[in-house]
């Protein structure tokens, strides 16, 4: 069991999701659009000044639904860590210092991740972050260029038309 696992496992649900029924019922739901506020109207619950209200036993009943939909992760699934690819820092445990990312840190940590998921412990892999000894904008094409040479099959994203070019 994770950290996160860990947090959840001893939270009182119970009475958090008593807590967010009575804020439904009592407090209601900000609904901008009249569209929706009608479509709920329609189905039946109470709209004042733009709010919806829900009453309690419905909430209760429509989270009772969903925790039944929810299957649990087998065991040695995958972990769920993603690393973000907006990072710029990082810790150096032999300076025990945060740097910025250079492109000879950002390779190597791009290898470790690689790595790990072809290893199957982690369940995506992408580059970790943007380096700091290039040009501002530069930085995003070195990103792109250092997953596409280190991860066999990195997500492919949209470009801006400034830089499509040096992408394709």
């Amino acid at each position: 069991m994770n950290h996160c696992e860990q947090l959840v496992a001893t939270l009182d649900t119970e009475r958090i999701r008593d807590g967010a029924a009575r804020l439904l019922a009592e407090v209601g739901m900000a609904v901008p659009s009249e569209n929706a506020r009608q479509r709920l109207a329609a189905a039946g619950l109470r709209i004042t000044d733009g709010r919806v209200f829900i009453p309690h036993e419905r909430a209760v009943q429509f989270m009772e639904r969903q925790r039944a939909k929810a299957a649990p992760e087998p065991e040695e699934a995958p972990l769920r860590l993603h690393p973000g690819s907006h990072t710029f820092y990082h810790f150096d445990p032999e300076a025990r210092t945060v740097k910025r990312l250079t492109l000879r840190d950002l390779e190597r940590y791009t290898k470790l991740v690689a790595a790990l998921r072809r290893d199957g412990v982690l369940a995506s892999a992408y580059c970790v972050g943007q380096p700091s000894n290039t040009e501002p904008q530069l930085a995003p094409l070195w990103q792109q260029f250092t997953a596409a040479r280190f991860i066999p099959d990195p997500p492919l994203y949209a470009y801006s038309p400034d830089y499509a070019p040096f992408v394709s």
